[in-house]
This record gives C-alpha cells, structure tokens and sequence, in this order.
C-alpha cells in the first residue's frame, strides 16, 4: 500500500478490559445468587457428546438418483404401459384423449390413488366408479381388502379388521396427476362416459369459469352438456328436481359450507335437506383442489363429508401438503371402509 501511496489508517487501540474490584462469585453471593460457576471452573469441564464430525458420520446423503431407482423398481417399463388396455375414445367428446389418459392399471395393481402414468387412465376412473370384491381364491387386494384363501372372510391388510360381510367399497378415487397433465379432461370424459345423473364439482371460485370454459370446449355442440353455476347469494333456491334438469352442476366451497351449516352453528343440519345441494342424490361428485380438505376439523372438510353421492373424485396436484395426516380427511370423504375412516385407526 506504501508503494502504491495509498493511505494507512491505523487501527484503533482497543481500550484494556476493567478488572473488577471484586471476585465476580463473591459479588453473586453478595447479591444473593447461588450455584455460581467460575469461569476457571467452566473451562476444566470437558464436553462428552458427540463432535460434529460424528454427526457428519452418522447422516445418510440424499441421492436424488434414489428417488428415480425407486420409481424404476415400483412402477411399470414404457412397453408395459404401452400394452395396457384403453377405454374406447369418448364419442361425444371434442378433444381427441391422449393414450396415457386411455390405459388402464392392471386389476391387481388398482388402488385408490392414481399415481403419475401408471394408473392414468379414462378406462381406470371408470374402473373405479365401479370396483368388485376380489373373487374367491384370488390374491388380489383392492382398497386394502384381501380375501382369505378358501373362506368367505374379508381382511383389510393396513387395519388388520377383518369381516365375513361383504364391506362396502368406495366408488372413485383420488387423481393425483401433476398440473397440466389434463385432470379436468379426464373428470369430463366420466361424466360424458358416466352415465345419467347430474355430477357436482365443487371448486375454488378462481377456478369455476375454468370448468364451464373447458366443459363447453371439449365437448361436441350437438352433444353439449346443461351447466349450472351454483354460487354467490343470489342462487335460486332448488330442489333436487330442479338440480335434475342439468348434467353438471358447478359450486365453491363456501357454498357448500353454508348450505351444511346454518348461520352461526358449528353442528351440521340434516341430510338429505328439502333443497339445495345436500337434497340430491349425486351421480358423482368431484373435489377440484381438494387439498383444501385437509384439515377433517373445517366445515368444508365437514360439509365435503356430508354430502350425497354414488361416487366421489378428489382432484389435486398434492394430496399430501404437510404430513400424512393430510390424507386421512380425503379418505373419509371417499367412504374408504376398514377403520381408515376414523382418526384414530388411519
């Protein structure tokens, strides 16, 4: 810096530290403290847990490559998924169905989730609109039910309850495609593929146009479906004749927590109701984000739960946001029998 002549600045002197007049233990005892230690004291003490380099030693490395040697292991190769069966294009559809959104799972493998490629598929939703017992003398497991070898006796295999009667199986499913995959085309092939009866979708409000746009698109004009938007505080009062009239039926979240609970109560009324939505009988409803369930203590979680249909769809790009505990509200919307419906068994 000298040969550059660039300026010196001296550093500062640091002013000495005070000594204390008096021990700093017999000031503490003074001032009444106790269990005192000295600072010699502190410094004799050794530490005996483990370094930071046992800590180091003790961690595992995340690999993402695990991940993918996962899904290798578990899912099924491209040939597989190219032989799958798929379900015939829809005639009244507009939009030509893409093959993943045909195939189907085999029927061992069906479960209640449709994960990724594996189990997308127009052919699995109707599938699972419709499921069936696993015959006698079969292995196979569908929504967690096993049937014992040679005996009329049913075991759910995650709960370990086991029934000679024949439980009830949930009718639907959760489509846990990732956004963009075309969750929305898949729900309107059902419903035209479905068939009759009215379907409810409920939805956040951003994204009801969204349904009404994609319904009228995808569908050819002499075959177009009756929409109804049924939202805000100057929606008719309706009956289930009324709900009748239409193929699709269109509300939010707020909407079906209001007509659950009256105002001011925390207790849901009586179902089935004299009008609106919880007087219908649904075809199928279908939870578009329905995450937003997550939380079984909520009056939308509450009101989902409550509401009357043959069959029931979750929507929803993470179904699992927080924790597994998440899911379980999903579940009990699904009518998943064995105990999983209550909180305390899942």
């Amino acid at each position: 810096m000298k040969a550059d002549k660039l300026p010196l600045v001296k550093r500062p002197k640091e002013p000495k530290p005070k000594v204390p007049s008096e021990p700093q233990d017999r000031k503490r005892k003074k001032m009444g403290f106790q269990g005192f230690q000295s600072t010699e004291s502190s410094k004799q003490e050794e530490y005996n847990g483990p370094t930071l380099e046992d800590l180091v030693h003790g961690s595992e490395q995340f690999r993402p490559r695990d991940v993918e040697e996962l899904i290798e292991q578990w899912g099924s190769p491209e040939d597989k998924l190219a032989e799958m069966p798929m379900a015939d294009q829809p005639k009244d559809l507009q939009a030509q169905l893409l093959p993943y959104q045909r195939q189907v799972g085999s029927r061992h493998n069906v479960t209640v989730i449709n994960m990724l490629t594996f189990y997308q598929a127009l052919a699995w939703m109707l599938a699972m609109e419709s499921p069936v017992l696993p015959p006698p003398g079969s292995k196979d497991v569908v929504q967690l039910w096993k049937r014992q070898a040679h005996t009329d006796l049913y075991t759910n295999i995650a709960t370990n309850f086991s029934t000679s009667t024949k439980p009830c199986l949930a009718s639907g499913g959760i489509l846990a495609d990732d956004m963009g995959l075309g969750k929305t085309l898949e729900v309107i092939s059902v419903i035209v593929k479905g068939g009759p009866g009215p379907t409810l979708i409920i939805a956040p409000v951003s994204v009801m146009s969204n349904w009404s746009q994609q319904i009228e698109r995808h569908v050819k004009k002499n075959k177009a479906l009756r929409v109804l938007t049924y939202h805000g505080s100057s929606r008719k009062s309706m009956r289930a004749e009324d709900f009748a009239n239409y193929d699709v039926v269109i509300s939010t979240y707020g909407t079906l927590s209001t007509e659950c609970f009256s105002t001011g109560s925390k207790t849901p009324g009586p179902v089935p109701s004299k009008k609106g939505l919880f007087s219908v009988q649904w075809r199928r409803v279908v939870l578009d984000e329905g995450h937003i369930i997550r939380n079984p203590s909520t009056k939308a979680a509450i009101a989902a739960c409550s509401i009357l249909a043959r069959s029931r769809w979750v929507l929803s790009g993470t179904p699992i946001v927080n924790t597994i505990k998440d899911l379980y509200s999903m579940l009990k919307f699904l009518r998943i029998s064995g105990g999983l419906e209550k909180l305390g068994k899942f």
